[in-house]
């Protein structure tokens, strides 16, 4: 049984040459992938969103002081549970992160007694928060046309709309869509 192989003899520099151009393709290849997504990521955040850090642990346990989120303001409307990020200049030159509890006309009340928070009347609901509030008493705000009234999720150690009061929509800088470090972290908030 002959089986006929006829080996391939080529040339050293004929072999490095098909080596070479295989990799430089390759390379091309690659470089044209990781080109395609650097365009698609720009867009993204040109158009639909922008990352922003947070600081401190005033979300816990929800967000952790240095997760880094991605936000949109494209089309936006702030709704009552959303995590926004804005700017309040009067009060601290950094961006804050904050859940919206309350929108235009809404009667907020903090009754730190029972240890919630009541909006126009009923008790909202917050499975989200870690531990029950410090303090005493009925903090009282109705929010005002182009506001919205917004909380930490650790109230114990949140300065928020019970320190600056309502936040105009115009300082909102977007809704938080996701967490996108740590990479253990990743997700959905």
């Amino acid at each position: 049984m002959s089986q006929n192989h006829e080996p391939e003899f080529l040339p050293a520099e004929e072999k490095n040459e098909k080596g070479t151009v295989k990799l430089q393709a390759l390379l091309l290849d690659w470089a044209s992938v990781f080109l395609q997504a650097l365009v698609i990521i720009v867009l993204i955040f040109m158009f639909a969103g922008r990352h922003s850090p947070v600081k401190g642990t005033s979300m816990v346990p929800t967000l952790y002081d240095k997760d880094v989120l991605v936000i949109s303001s494209f089309h936006y409307e702030p709704k009552q549970g959303d995590i926004v990020v804005f700017i309040n200049e009067a009060y601290k030159p950094e961006a804050l992160v904050k859940r919206v509890v309350g929108l235009a006309g809404d009667k907020i009340e903090i009754d730190y007694n029972t240890n919630s928070v009541i909006v126009n009347g009923d008790i909202l609901p917050e499975p989200y928060l870690g531990e029950e509030m410090f303090g005493s008493g009925i903090y009282s705000v109705t929010v005002p046309d182009g506001h919205i009234f917004v909380l930490g999720d650790n109230r114990n150690r949140s300065d928020d709309g019970r320190v600056f009061g309502p936040v105009d929509k115009r300082l909102i800088l977007g809704k938080v869509l996701f967490r996108i470090f740590p990479l253990n972290r990743i997700g959905s908030v």
